[in-house]
């Protein structure tokens, strides 16, 4: 079988596929889509022949779905075979009760503060009405089907159809997600006057739109501007130190993975907490400790506050993925310092991929010219290809 990892630059957000092709069959996976590029849709259109056989949504954030509807609502005969998105999404139990005619036009004004413009294939920005993935989804029977009614979460274990291998779940925890709920439900109060008491029609677009639009109020409110100094020798092994504050509830929330195929494994963290990440890998993997895999694609785009020398004790691989990001604080210096300065584990060397550069990454590369770590950047973003 050829396993081939490849990512795609979709701004701030993840854009990830996992292709797996025997001699006459394929399985593909996709993970996120933070905007839709021309490059995205050509090749889920012409290279997957319009087919994905599982769509892991990590979580509900902007830079991870809104490109994703839009690949939706242009690809209407896509043919999706299972999809992982916790979202509000659960048997009917009773009558469901509609939004009063005043809430409703509170809720049409809260769609409307989600990113209305979304650069479309041609790659020109377009104003369209916003829509959420989970409304998008329901309104195709075919991917309505596809979107389980049950929850994602840690010990979940996934076979993939046609004996292609499997996939563990390492994030969220159940009781994670209870307190996201429990948010919702605080939101909900707040913006429509109104207890949420029994279900709503329209519940997971509801749901949907108000953790999307809290979760973007919640990240400006922690986001603190760091002057950002040229890091030197010295100041760059100290990055590795530098605390770490605990991830937003949202991330805390997100679905990472590992999928396995006749002793290969690829770490998938989407936006993940690394201690809780860390505590499952602990917990799962039997082996010693880290457990080698054949690549991480590094959580919430190399934040400060993602990566943990703890996370890379608990796994390791010669190759890290980092996608999206942004200027100074995605790739973080903190991040790329403990991935850089820590044990090698029996390997050569590890090579770091992005899809994006930032200074951060620019000024490290300078200096691993200074300093002999054993690392190489690849800013390609070239595929990871391997025969098993």
């Amino acid at each position: 079988m050829k396993l081939t990892f490849r990512t795609f630059n979709c701004g701030m957000g993840d854009c990830i596929f996992l292709i797996l092709k025997k001699e006459d069959t394929s399985y593909h996976i996709m993970v996120d889509c933070g905007s839709l590029k021309g490059e995205i849709l050509t090749f889920v259109k012409n290279d997957l022949q319009e087919r994905i056989d599982l769509l892991v949504v990590t979580h509900i954030d902007n830079d991870h779905i809104a490109g994703l509807s839009t690949m939706l609502e242009k690809l209407p005969d896509l043919k999706i075979g299972k999809i992982l998105f916790n979202c509000y999404h659960r048997e009917q139990i009773g009558e469901q009760k509609s939004l009063s005619e005043k809430q409703n036009e509170a809720f049409e004004e809260l769609k409307h503060r989600l990113p209305l413009k979304e650069v479309e294939a041609t790659g020109k920005a377009s104003a369209r009405e916003a829509i959420g993935l989970s409304a998008t989804i329901l309104k195709d029977e075919r991917w309505a089907a596809a979107w389980g009614r049950k929850t994602t979460v840690a010990g979940n274990v996934i076979e993939l159809n046609g004996g292609y291998g499997k996939i563990k779940i390492l994030s969220p925890r159940q009781e994670d997600l209870d307190e996201l709920e429990n948010q919702f439900k605080k939101e909900f109060w707040m913006k429509f006057y109104q207890d949420y008491t029994q279900q709503f029609v329209k519940e997971e677009e509801i749901y949907e739109v108000l953790l999307r639009i809290w979760e973007t109020t919640l990240t400006e409110e922690r986001t603190a501007k760091v002057a950002y100094t040229k890091p030197t020798g010295e100041s760059f092994v100290k990055a590795a130190d530098e605390m770490v504050k605990p991830v937003t509830q949202p991330n805390r929330c997100s679905i990472a993975f590992v999928y396995e195929y006749e002793g290969h494994r690829i770490l998938f963290l989407g936006d993940a907490d690394p201690k809780l990440v860390a505590d499952e890998i602990n917990a799962t993997f039997a082996e010693d400790k880290p457990v080698m895999m054949d690549l991480i694609k590094v959580s919430h785009h190399g934040s400060a506050h993602s990566t943990t020398k703890e996370m890379i004790q608990a796994a390791d691989s010669a190759h890290y993925y980092f996608t999206g990001g942004n200027k100074e604080e995605r790739p973080s210096l903190e991040t790329l310092s403990r991935i850089i300065t820590a044990g090698l584990h029996g390997q050569e060397k590890r090579t770091l991929h992005f899809n994006r550069k930032n200074k951060v990454v620019k000024d490290v590369m300078t200096l691993l010219e200074l300093v002999d770590y054993p690392c190489e950047i690849d800013l390609e973003n070239n595929p990871y290809e391997i025969e098993i």
